[in-house]
């Protein structure tokens, strides 16, 4: 047995005839010349001769790992969220507004330091010491401890600062991939070396350590989304030019270098596929790829290198960013090779998860969150506030019809002048020159769903959408 670099053999018996057999190895190993841990290699059969290795076999990764904790689930009240879900004088939307869900950025280039100063503690990775800005996790502290107060699951997205956007530009330099070109927001993290792979699996291992206590001590990561809409990789997790299956292979190496670590401290751990509206559409030049084609990848890489628990963190914005009417979207069908999957064509999603042979081991449907959406308002005027509104409910009504989908994750919670003139939130911006932060009609709606008041606070919605029954939003949709 060789890992895929050829630089760790095991050499091992197999009687003839065998069509199945398991091989017990050291986890940690210094073969590489340093300190390793091998649930992050895949293994193949090989043969020698003359000196030479000829591969025999699939690569695969671990089957059987262990983990320190059993924890126990939340159950969420509803599928209401929030996105990039940050502290400050509104925190008490979470209880207001009922929320059951939230994501988090977390840049890893934000913690970790290369060298020690007066801002800094340390901690050790497989016998070696690195080093974490202390103020930046007492504000990740802080933060997940107030979900897990209130019993919130809590996604985290991963991402990767290049080297010039890094705060510390050693450890920027050692994540940035290779082959990233200055086009991308964010980078494939580096595992092409052992010393930045170990760089990225200790930056993970701190965070899965601190935050899946059985205490909650911290607060708790329940999942965890490997970087950001990966099927516009040029733009958001860069590598430079790749082919469909050069990108995957290295994305889905980062997939399970965070949920074998996740899973070292907890048995529920998952991974989530970040993706765009864009279903089988696709932008080759511009190294953008169709997400249907990206995650019949992953199944195929998973049935071949060993399955392992990952779901799908989807973005269905409408067709136009900028229009809330997402029911007028006419490149979302109703149609197993739609272009697209925005709010108006959920049921295509749903039904993709539906298909048996995309559960987990065969046996567990894959998780669905929607992480980042929220229909838009063009102005604050009434009637933007009405349009926006009525989307919101329309979506509303669309996800709880949709079993396989546990989460709708409004993005933003608050508008942000970063986001190019988008007024997704639910609050209008912080310094508004009217109303500062102030809830729009969506903020109000929001509130209402999944109570008593919901159908009664909805009804304006109906004329706008151009129903008399909720149940004309709802389609059925199955794969042949």
């Amino acid at each position: 047995f060789a890992d895929l670099n050829h630089r760790d053999i095991v050499v091992a018996e197999i009687g003839s005839g065998l069509s199945e057999f398991t091989v017990n190895l050291n986890r940690f190993t210094d073969s590489y010349g340093r300190n390793y841990d091998r649930i992050y290699s895949r293994w193949m059969i090989t043969m020698q001769v003359r000196g030479r290795f000829y591969i025999c076999s699939h690569a695969k990764y671990v089957t059987e790992l262990y983990s320190e904790n059993i924890l126990t689930p939340v159950i969420p009240k509803n599928k209401k969220g929030l996105g990039d879900f940050e502290l400050n004088r509104w925190v008490s939307d979470l209880d207001t507004l009922n929320i059951s869900f939230i994501t988090i950025n977390i840049r890893i280039n934000d913690f970790l330091r290369s060298a020690p100063d007066k801002n800094t503690s340390s901690f050790d990775y497989l016998g070696y010491t690195y080093y974490v800005d202390s103020k930046k996790i007492e504000e990740y502290d802080k933060l997940l401890q107030h979900a897990a107060q209130r019993k919130i699951d809590v996604s985290a997205i991963i991402l990767v600062y290049p080297e010039n956007k890094s705060k510390d530009r050693k450890i920027g330099r050692m994540l940035e991939h290779p082959e990233f070109d200055q086009g991308g927001m964010y980078t494939m993290p580096d595992m092409t070396s052992l010393e930045s792979l170990s760089l990225y699996a200790a930056g993970i291992d701190f965070l899965a350590a601190r935050y899946s206590r059985p205490d909650n001590h911290y607060g708790r990561i329940h999942r965890w989304i490997v970087h950001n809409e990966v099927d516009t990789g040029r733009i958001w997790t860069n590598m430079g030019h790749k082919t469909d299956i050069e990108y995957m292979d290295a994305y889905i190496k980062s997939m399970r270098l965070i949920y074998y670590t996740a899973y070292k401290y907890n048995s529920n751990a998952e991974v989530l596929i970040s993706l765009t509206h864009h279903w089988s559409a696709s932008f080759p030049e511009k190294d953008c790829y169709p997400a249907v084609r990206l995650l019949d990848l992953l199944l195929l890489y998973c049935e071949k290198e060993g399955d392992f628990k990952w779901g799908i963190a989807h973005h269905p914005y409408p067709e136009l960013l900028t229009e809330p009417k997402s029911w007028w979207d006419r490149r979302a069908t109703f149609s197993t090779n739609t272009e697209l999957i925005t709010f108006k064509n959920l049921e295509i999603l749903n039904a993709w998860a539906e298909q048996p042979h995309t559960y987990y081991k065969q046996t567990h449907p894959r998780t669905i969150i929607l992480s980042e959406q929220n229909p838009n308002s063009r102005n604050y005027s009434e009637v933007a506030q009405n349009e926006q509104a009525a989307s919101v409910a329309y979506v509303w009504k669309k996800i709880i019809g949709c079993n396989m989908i546990k989460a709708y994750i409004a993005h933003r919670w608050i508008d942000a002048r970063f986001e190019g003139g988008l007024k997704t939130g639910l609050r209008r911006y912080p310094d508004d020159c009217e109303i500062p932060g102030g809830k729009k009609k969506s903020w109000y709606v929001y509130k209402a769903l999944g109570t008593d008041e919901e159908d009664k606070t909805c009804e304006f919605a109906k004329e706008i959408i151009g129903v008399k029954d909720w149940d004309e939003v709802i389609k059925s949709f199955k794969f042949n």
